[in-house]
């Protein structure tokens, strides 16, 4: 209700699958942020691979 500003629970109620559809979008791109962060190869990840 605070979150996207409701000022019943009655609107909040209403309104509660969008809040739900936008967190799941929220979670899938931080999900996919992550993955592309650990699978980013850094300049640092390159020396150590070509000592190796």
């Amino acid at each position: 209700m605070a979150r996207m500003g409701h000022a019943s629970a009655a609107a909040a109620l209403r309104y509660q699958h969008a809040t739900a559809d936008r967190d799941r979008a929220i979670a899938r791109a931080l999900s996919q942020l992550g993955e592309q962060a650990l699978t980013a190869v850094t300049p640092f990840d390159s020396e150590i691979r070509r000592s190796s």
